[in-house]
């Protein structure tokens, strides 16, 4: 079975916001991995290497269907969570 004993996935991502796409992996990735996470009936994790302290940047990550977050700025992305939907 896909995915057995594993019960979330994490990808580590770049993101710069001054690109036209700002994460590498790309939000095309991201967002079909995350796809295919959820089949499994996993949880999306992803860890911003850059751009930590910027809401947006959970923002975007949660609208490309992002379940949950590491991160080294709990301030910020705990500011955050009310307005995502």
């Amino acid at each position: 079975r896909a995915f057995e004993g594993v019960d979330q996935v994490q990808i580590h991502v770049r993101t710069d916001f001054t690109q036209p796409d700002p994460f590498c992996p790309s939000s095309a990735f991201l967002k079909r991995a995350g796809e295919q996470i959820h089949r499994h009936g996993r949880t999306f994790q992803v860890i911003s290497w850059t751009e930590g302290n910027n809401p947006e940047t959970y923002r975007k990550l949660w609208d490309l269907g992002v379940d949950s977050f590491a991160t080294d700025y709990p301030r910020e992305l705990i500011a955050v969570l009310p307005t995502l939907k």
